[in-house]
């Protein structure tokens, strides 16, 4: 949990980098991360956050939840690599970087109240707009398609190249473009 300032020469947060004599990775717990309101998380020359888990187990897993501010400065904000990863976004939530959700069938979920912009996304498989009202402002792509729930809203100014629902209750907008659209309710 963060609720303060973590920041490092290199990166912010890596965790199970423990580098085994013949190249593999080990790690023994996923990451459960909130990043709070007011938190922040740097990295000054890499990854603001890194998590190098490669069991093939649910140590894999991670699970980052950022209602604060995620930097980093390479270029490079999150890299969930494998596992089954979860990225929950909340409205007012900022991220500066690549968003990289690495292999396995990674999700991210964004949440109300408020609004906020997802960008410089790769390798992840779900999107679900929960609640809040989201921007995509560059080309990204969904393998398992993106849904849009009830009281949510997804403004497209870039354009999502797989399947798009939307739920009863939901609003997709923007000038941009989807690949294909089913409307619920």
């Amino acid at each position: 949990r963060n609720y303060g300032l973590i920041s490092g020469a290199a990166a912010g947060i890596v965790v199970n980098n423990d580098s085994n004599p013949d190249n593999t990775r080990g790690g023994t717990a996923a990451l459960d991360l909130v990043n709070y309101a007011g938190a922040t998380i740097v990295g000054n020359n890499s990854y603001a956050i890194r998590s190098e888990n490669k069991t093939g187990t649910a140590a894999d897993n991670d699970r980052i939840v950022n209602y604060g501010t995620i930097i980093g400065n390479s270029g490079r904000a999150i890299s969930m690599e494998g596992g089954d990863d979860t990225l929950n976004l909340y409205g007012g939530s900022s991220i500066v970087g690549r968003i990289d959700g690495g292999v396995g069938t990674d999700t991210i979920n964004l949440f109300g109240p408020g609004s906020g912009t997802l960008s410089n996304v790769i390798n992840f498989e779900v999107l679900n707009v929960q609640g809040g009202v989201w921007t995509i402002t560059d080309a990204q792509s969904y393998q398992n398609g993106a849904t849009v729930g009830s009281g949510a809203t997804l403004l497209v100014n870039g354009s999502l190249g797989n399947a798009v629902t939307v739920n009863a209750g939901g609003t997709l907008g923007g000038n941009g473009s989807v690949g294909n659209l089913l409307i619920n309710g």
